[in-house]
């Protein structure tokens, strides 16, 4: 019972990692642009298969597809921004309309790309698994729990200690008050967009060890709402602890009550959305 407990911690907090790379990106996004972009989870989906494609089609080592897939993140999100929603600024549901129209898309690209058989590669360093005592630790869990840390540490640093970093929270506490400042907010925009969608495309290459490269991965992007909500709306710290929250709880029911698994989710959603409208962190 203890090294079942033990297991589903691990995995909740691995699957917390990859909900927070999806879930900062969407809050900062809506904080400052305030769009639900649910284009997210195919970004998602899409980093996976490039960490494939790097591996398979260039030859590479599996560690250079966590660059890759985070420049053509950004490169994508700052085209896709710049081309799509640029021009609907300010206009919330044809933004949100877009974004869907993006998700199909971006979906059928892939699967014309890669077809629909779900692809997996483990290289031979993160194969296996770790003994700690009595238990294994499976290597995949660890490198994501500890690649997943640093990234959250790295966008911290870059959020609030540098020049750019802290006028894209000005923008999300007040993006009239940023552009009356003499900064280009569009270009702002595009910034927050291109880094939101690097980060999802950086999570799914990290998950591509543990959850292969498949079509379903675009439905994690449901969890991200979730933290998103819990956490408040353009809170990227609350996004992360609630991250923390909703991967512990999703695997603990996966493991025991698996024909929860799916519902628990939203039903912590709307307890806290009952007590603390503005998420557990405001």
């Amino acid at each position: 019972m203890i090294e079942s407990v033990l297991m589903a911690l691990i995995d909740g907090l691995a699957l917390a990692m990859l909900i927070f790379l999806i879930a900062s990106g969407l809050t900062i996004i809506f904080g400052l642009m305030g769009v639900l972009n649910f284009a997210h989870g195919a970004f998602f989906m899409l980093g996976a298969y490039i960490a494939v494609s790097v591996v398979k089609d260039l030859g590479l080592n599996y560690a250079f597809s966590l660059p890759i897939s985070f420049l053509i993140g950004f490169v994508v999100g700052a085209s896709l921004e710049i081309l799509t929603l640029r021009p609907l600024h300010g206009k919330h549901i044809p933004q949100i309309i877009v974004s869907l129209g993006l998700l199909y898309i971006l979906t059928q690209l892939s699967i014309i790309m890669w077809g629909t058989v779900p692809m997996l590669y483990v290289p031979s360093w993160l194969s296996g698994g770790l003994r700690l005592g009595e238990f294994i630790v499976l290597k995949t869990r660890v490198f994501i729990i500890l690649m997943g840390l640093l990234v959250a540490l790295a966008l911290h640093l870059f959020l609030s200690r540098t020049r750019v970093g802290l006028i894209v929270l000005a923008g999300v506490e007040d993006a009239q008050m940023v552009e009356s400042l003499g900064i280009n907010i569009k270009k702002v925009f595009t910034l927050t967009f291109a880094l939101g969608a690097a980060l999802a495309f950086l999570g799914g290459a990290l998950a591509e060890p543990w959850q292969g490269a498949n079509l379903t991965l675009s439905g994690y992007m449901f969890l991200g709402f979730v933290a998103v909500v819990m956490g408040g709306l353009g809170n990227y710290k609350g996004s992360f602890y609630a991250s923390l929250l909703v991967g512990m709880i999703h695997a603990l029911t996966a493991h025991f009550l698996p024909f929860l698994t799916f519902v628990i989710d939203f039903v912590l959603m709307a307890m806290v959305l009952l007590v603390r409208p503005r998420g557990l962190f405001g």
